[in-house]
């Protein structure tokens, strides 16, 4: 076996070139597909094809528009499940779509309470997916939306568009008793099927394992990670790598690797669909259904080509040990066009796959407009008087059937397989897809450089190991090898006339053949049905559906043609730079926003190959823009209409003189780019080269006590073959009930107010001053500055700065004071993240020693128990260290982009070793009158620019009648008399000098070179300074004149520019500094003497003010009512009297020294509105004083 694998390397390297020139890779095909869609060839012939399915569309819309009249006389409603066997059902039962908020929620909580919590529910999680302009919940169990969701039910442009959409897997099967059945498993709260006394699920149930199970969240990436532990909250812990030392994201195409900007990933099964005498599992009666498992996958993309879609695929396993001969995968959908209330108006068309019964051929039909149900709200008017657009249901990928010897996707083979271990279509090339098991190159993994495919691991149930998707263009990742039978049936019936819990009837929906036609007008429940295939046991098939939303239906169908162009670029889609982190400080009308350099460092995978190459084309970031908004969802900016006026790109932030808050790479992309947006008409603005900065300060039209919401967002350039820019998601989640915001984190959301009075600011040397900030070693002369952010995290701390390397490798690091103290669990030997990033050797743990009991990876933060060392086994140990605040910052060009810690952040400018023409020349209380000339030596060897300065001064001056000096100072190497002496003021040395004479007179005079030579040395010549003759009038003064040009005492100094860690004498002289710093205070006396900045903004109140809320009030039009007392103390109490003297309202303000800000709604002590008129507040502050304030609330 092994000669014939050897064989097959050799056969490989012997023929690569032609294999490389004949394959391209899953990448490039992705970029080949991809680029199509924004050509100009194929703008002109969008505009045919959308003319031509609009009419198709309209042609058969108005056709069934006729029937439906007639059709509607027949419909039957049919009792729920529950209450299928009682005559008075119609009694009992409400349509729970015409159910008040209140009623609805007491109808699924009582359906709920009598769920046991057993089994799967005690594992069901939900996650609110919001990754572009689509928020709608998932959950767990399979659904999207659920009734009674009126504020995340595919939310789109304010407007919600679903009732639940789940999937289904229906199977022919024998029972136990011999005969043939049909069972459907689903998930659906509405009409799902449950146990006749209501305490148990007959569905899906989520399976555990595959989320945190202390937190409510479905797994999704990317997360947060709140409690600093390295894994992301919502992932198991079961999904760390301890080749990598990290958790890693189970990627559709590699490990650790997410498809699109928001991804959620669940497993779920049928174990509780008890409703049928069939048992999947032979030595286990407790696990019933079909035996079927689902992996779940639902991504959302933030390009602007992509925002308006989200994609849901599912890995349907038969983990049973029995084979299924007739299965059916199926999607259950209840669109509601126009809102949760305005569900009975939806009109919908069906374009079919291919030529079927009730619907017009579609020969002349696009794929990427087949396969999907069109629904428009009728009369163009939905819940809040908006105006819906058209949502669209597509079914994308279906299951494949390699059993029945048929070409059943016209691709030209038979029977291809995800399961048969060859590369049916012959696209995986051993140059770029041999990288193992786990998708990533440079792991050694299993299969990595072998020379074959290696396709994806399986679990012992059978189903794919998620960690372990196998190698490119192989199996199960490659879409090509799968015989995809399509879409194979479409039902469409009006909601409440039948439910998915009625399997025989759900079962005849889905057959083969079965295209229905559409009552409209109506709520209208669809089915899309791919079947019947064989699942054999331990087999695997996918099958995957898109929701899509377009302005009207030229935008849907530009989605659609999105959707499907993805989909064949295997999931592939261009992906934004990552999100920054952003911070901001609120001050007095203005707000400082900082950020981290993350995106920066973003790898695009369509772009690029390697993403250690910071040139690598990978790396398309170009730049941020700050968009700011008093509205939680920023729609007051998005004011930039595309060429059909339809709102599409938002307004930036501008400064005071008119100029975009946008900052880029100086790279020569500038204006705007060459690729428009497909369909739009409009180019994205990549900005003017104006450079990168990583911090703001807003203060134009900034009013204090008004909430702001501001988003620094990341974009990249895309190309210029057709490929637009994309930015980064910008998502803010307002609970409706209690009002809490949820925000990515390159969102904030500040109130700019100034400081509570007696708030004493930091005390922090901003640069090099000998006293709080001090040059402790090494002889660089570069400039440090210290900024101070955010003055309320600056504490009482001294820091260390040092540089490290030399030359290009020059880095600098800062290190606190302060040693952490962290708790940590040793139960197994996983790699635990520490809090902060310790410095080398440094991590003590008392009791226990490094390297016998535990470990640590200083480069990642990271530490762990060794099996068999003291340690394993053990929780709650305490770990001391000290940290890095900034570690290897190669920032030395005054860039901003270093890490902030503790509120400051250090901005370092190294020089070049030069000459430093303007410190050097004539000292202090020097004559100073002779000019001079400074350059490098012009004799001997090296020549070279000494890393030092140097200080010459001068003695006595006086010679002697034969011109000799009376008293020379030193003597040059040559025998030159000298009046001054030469020191190397920074090593702290005399300088041998030698004189180029030329008067040839034995002693120094003006226009003599003097030539600095290096220490020990008689002929390496350094420094050269030449002072030339003095011209008074008309005489020419070779010789200085004692007291007029130069005196006894003058100093002349030569001072030079010096790297920070200057080499010299193979020797690293390293710079150290030491700075200390003060944090803020409160100081009583003072807030004492400011009780008169205490005011009532607004005074008066008249109706309504700026400040309050954009965000309305449940039931009302109006956001609350609010003034705010300004230029509070720390705390105080607030009492508010009419001028009768009668309370109205006591009010406690405790706010920390942030701001001296407390709101009143209006309201009063028994939460009534307060009636118009002049009210007084007296302020009392302990320990500071009291003060009365009058103002005035009017009509």
């Amino acid at each position: 076996m092994k000669s014939k694998i050897y064989l097959l390397v050799l056969l490989v390297l012997i023929f690569s070139p032609l294999i490389s020139q004949q394959k391209k890779s899953d990448r490039e095909k992705a970029l080949e597909i991809l680029r199509g869609l924004t050509s100009k060839e194929r703008e002109e012939q969008r505009k045919v094809e959308h003319k031509v399915i609009s009419d198709y569309i309209a042609n058969g819309y108005e056709e069934m528009l006729r029937k439906s009249t007639f059709l509607k006389q027949n419909i039957e409603i049919v009792p729920p499940p529950h209450l299928a066997n009682d005559p008075d059902w119609k009694k009992k039962w409400k349509n729970p779509k015409e159910m008040t908020p209140e009623e609805r929620e007491r109808y699924y909580k009582e359906i709920d309470r009598k769920i046991r919590k057993v089994g799967g529910e005690a594992d069901r999680k939900k996650l609110v997916m919001n990754g572009n302009k689509i928020t709608v919940t998932i959950y767990n169990y399979g659904s999207l939306s659920a009734p009674g969701d009126r504020i995340t039910d595919v939310v789109w442009n304010g407007l919600g568009y679903a009732y639940e959409f789940g999937p289904l897997v229906g199977a022919s099967v024998v029972d136990t008793s011999g005969k043939r059945i049909h069972i459907i498993t689903d998930g659906l709260l509405d009409g799902g099927d449950r146990s006749p006394d209501g305490t148990k699920r007959w569905g899906w149930q989520p399976l555990p394992g595959y989320a945190d199970p202390n937190q409510d969240k479905i797994a999704h990436n990317p997360d947060k990670d709140l409690n600093g532990d390295g894994k992301p909250d919502s992932w198991p812990s079961s999904w760390y790598d301890p080749v990598l030392g990290k958790y890693v994201w189970p990627g559709y195409l590699s490990r650790d690797a997410t498809q699109a900007d928001l991804e959620a990933f669940y497993v779920m099964d049928d174990r509780d669909n008890e409703e049928f005498a069939y048992f999947p599992f032979p030595d286990d009666s407790t696990r019933r259904g079909l035996g079927i498992q689902a992996q779940v996958r639902v991504l959302q993309w933030a390009n602007p080509l992509a925002e308006d879609a989200i994609f849901i695929v599912y890995t349907i396993t038969n983990v049973s040990p029995k084979n299924l001969d007739s299965v059916v995968f199926g999607m259950w959908g209840d669109p509601h066009v126009g809102g949760a209330t305005d569900y009975s108006d939806d009109d919908s068309y069906f374009i079919p796959p291919y030529n079927v019964p009730n619907y017009p051929p579609v020969d002349n039909i696009p794929v990427y407009a087949r396969s999907m149900v069109y629904s428009w709200d009728h009369d163009g008017r939905g819940m809040f008087g908006l105006k819906p657009g058209y949502f669209g249901y597509k079914f994308l990928e279906s299951p494949g059937n390699p059993y029945d010897g048929i070409d059943n996707d016209g691709d030209a083979m038979i029977d291809e397989s995800q399961q048969d271990g060859i590369d049916n279509d012959g696209d995986w090339n051993p140059l770029i897809d041999d990288v193992g098991v786990d998708g990533i190159p440079g792991t050694g993994d299993e299969g990595e450089g072998d020379g074959v495919p290696t396709r994806g691991r399986l679990l012992p149930d059978g189903s794919l190991d998620p960690l372990s998707p196998g190698e490119p263009n192989f199996e199960f990742t490659d879409l090509d090898e799968s015989d995809m039978i399509g879409l194979t049936s479409f039902n469409a019936f009006i909601w409440s006339t039948d439910y998915v819990s009625n399997d025989e009837n759900i079962w005849n929906r889905l057959k083969p053949g079965n295209f229905s036609e559409i009552v409209q007008t109506a709520d209208n429940v669809f089915l899309y049905g791919s079947g019947y295939i064989q699942l054999p046991a331990g087999q695997t098939r996918r099958f995957s559906v898109a929701l899509l939303l377009g302005e009207d239906l030229n935008d849907l169908l530009l989605n659609a043609e999105t959707v499907q162009r993805i989909y064949n670029a295997n999931y592939r889609f261009y992906r934004p730079p990552e999100r920054p982190k952003v911070r901001a400080v609120a001050g007095d009308r203005k707000v400082t926003l900082y950020w981290d350099t993350r995106a920066e460092k973003s790898f695009d995978p369509l772009f690029g190959k390697n993403p250690l190459d910071a040139n690598d084309p990978g790396y398309d970031f170009e730049g941020y823009v700050i968009y700011k908004s008093t509205d939680p969802g920023f729609k007051d900016v998005e004011l930039i209409t595309d060429g059909r006026g339809a709102k599409y790109l938002r307004v930036p932030l501008k400064d005071a003189y008119g100029r975009d808050a946008r900052f880029d790479k100086v790279n020569g992309w500038r204006g705007y780019s060459p690729v428009a947006y497909p369909g739009r008409g409009i180019h994205y603005y990549l900005g003017d080269d104006v450079g990168l900065v990583h911090s703001y300060v807003d203060s134009v039209g900034v009013m204090n006590g008004v909430k702001y919401y501001y988003a620094v967002v990341s974009y990249d350039r895309g190309d210029s073959l057709g490929i637009p820019p994309t930015e980064c998601t910008m998502k803010v989640v307002v609970d409706p009930i209690s009002g809490e915001e949820e925000l990515d984190d390159n969102v904030v959301s500040v109130i700019p107010g100034d400081r509570a009075i007696g708030y004493v600011g930091p005390q922090v040397s901003r640069t090099v001053d000998g006293v709080g900030f001090k040059h402790v070693s090494g002889r660089g002369t570069g400039k440090i500055v210290v900024e101070v952010l955010n003055d309320l995290e600056v504490r009482d701390m001294g820091y260390k700065i040092w540089f490290e390397g030399s030359g290009d490798s020059l880095r600098w690091n800062v290190v606190s004071d302060e040693e952490i103290r962290e708790r940590i669990d040793f139960t197994d030997t996983l790699w635990k993240k520490l809090l902060r990033l310790p410095l080398e050797g440094g991590v003590m743990i008392d009791g226990y020693a490094e390297g016998v009991d535990y470990v640590v990876d200083y480069g990642r933060g990271l530490i762990k128990a060794l099996r068999g060392g003291r340690l394993f086994g053990r929780s709650g140990v305490e770990v001391r260290y000290r940290y890095y605040s900034v570690k290897g910052s190669k920032e030395l060009s005054g860039g901003d982009g270093s890490e902030v810690f503790d509120g400051m952040r250090i901005r370092v400018w190294n020089d070049e070793l030069g000459l430093d023409l303007e410190r050097s020349g004539w000292g202090g209380g020097s004559v100073g009158r002779v000019r001079y000339r400074i350059s490098t030596a012009t004799l001997g060897l090296g020549r070279r620019m000494y890393p030092a300065d140097f200080r010459i001064v001068f003695g006595k001056l006086d010679t002697l009648s034969d011109g000799s000096l009376s008293s020379p100072v030193d003597t040059s190497i040559n025998g030159v008399k000298l009046p001054f002496y030469v020191e190397n003021v920074t090593e702290g040395w005399r300088v041998k000098v030698y004189v180029r004479e030329v008067i040839r007179n034995g002693r120094w005079d003006l226009g003599e070179d003097v030539i600095f030579l290096e220490r020990g040395s008689t002929n390496r010549t350094t420094w050269q300074v030449l002072f030339e003759q003095v011209r008074d009038g008309d005489v020419v003064y070779s010789y200085p004149r004692i007291g007029v040009d130069i005196k006894e005492g003058d100093e002349f100094w030569l001072r030079t520019k010096r790297s920070f860690n200057t080499v010299e004498g193979a020797v690293v002289d390293v710079d150290s500094f030491r700075l200390e710093v003060k944090g803020h205070k409160y100081d009583l006396g003072l807030a004492s003497s400011l009780l008169d900045r205490i005011k009532v903004v607004p005074n008066p109140y008249v109706g309504i003010n700026e400040l309050e809320p954009v965000s309305k009030l449940p039931g009302q039009v109006r956001g609350e009512r609010r003034i705010y007392f300004d230029g509070l103390p720390k705390e105080c109490v607030i009492r508010i009297y009419t001028l009768s003297g009668e309370l109205v309202k006591e009010i406690y303000h405790s706010s920390g020294v942030d701001n001296g800000r407390e709101y009143w709604n209006l309201l009063n002590r028994d939460g009534l509105g307060v009636s118009y008129g002049v009210y007084i507040a007296h302020i009392d502050a302990p320990g500071i004083g009291q003060k009365l304030i009058k103002f005035a609330i009017i009509k």
